[in-house]
């Protein structure tokens, strides 16, 4: 409840001035599938001052696997506040010829320190992520949220935290995926830090087999049974 709260606050404050800026990384041959129109987009990411120029880098493919290694997506509070920052990736995948799609796995992790030197302080630290797979089917969704904080005077630090998302659906040729993520640091004194970092995020993309059409398997059986008869 605390933290929805403080995103609300934050979020009011901030609305007026919010402009998300995109950045494109193109198109991605995997294994069994192709990862077309990747993209990110975030009001973070700009010239601006405290604006940064991406969230979560350009991509690398293993497999069937999407691979980002953020260096810039963080939230960082000094002092009595809060800070949020989000972001936005996005892309269409399609199965390649004889393979079809059945779901989209999400892994993330990364790192938090929250500091409250004295008596009396208090930090909290937030990651969330909502996906989002669209195929001619419908929508389907799921996400993840982790949440910590600290109220013993010296604090936490360098403290690893980690998130997950499964999403199934029935099998697809191609699906829009979207997901949405969020860091929060909030302090709750002049005097407490609180710092949280995304350094991961592996997309996996779950595939099978397109079934042969019953036409077709019914004519390898004949022509097996015909090879069979002129054998005898």
């Amino acid at each position: 409840m605390r933290k929805q709260i403080l995103v609300a606050l934050f979020s009011l404050f901030l609305l007026p001035s919010l402009s998300a800026d995109v950045v494109n990384y193109g198109n991605f041959v995997g294994t069994n599938v192709h990862f077309n129109g990747v993209s990110e987009s975030s009001s973070s990411i700009g010239n601006g001052a405290g604006q940064v120029s991406a969230l979560f880098g350009a991509p690398t493919v293993l497999a069937n696997m999407l691979i980002f290694n953020p260096t810039q997506f963080e939230a960082n509070q000094a002092g009595t506040g809060i800070d949020l920052t989000d972001g936005q990736l996005s892309m269409t995948i399609v199965g390649q010829a004889g393979f079809q799609i059945t779901g989209v796995i999400v892994d993330e992790f990364g790192d938090y320190t929250i500091a409250n030197p004295f008596a009396g302080g208090a930090g909290f630290v937030n990651a969330s992520a909502n996906g989002f797979a669209t195929t001619g089917a419908g929508t389907f969704s799921n996400g993840f949220d982790f949440s910590a904080s600290n109220n013993v005077p010296t604090g936490v630090f360098n403290i690893p935290w980690f998130g997950g998302m499964a999403i199934n659906f029935g099998p697809s040729g191609s699906v829009t995926f979207t997901m949405d993520n969020t860091l929060v640091a909030a302090a709750q004194t002049a005097t407490d830090a609180s710092f949280i970092k995304k350094k991961g995020v592996k997309i996996t993309i779950i595939t099978s087999n397109i079934p042969e059409p019953a036409s077709a398997v019914f004519g390898l059986a004949l022509l097996a049974g015909c090879l069979v008869y002129r054998k005898r």
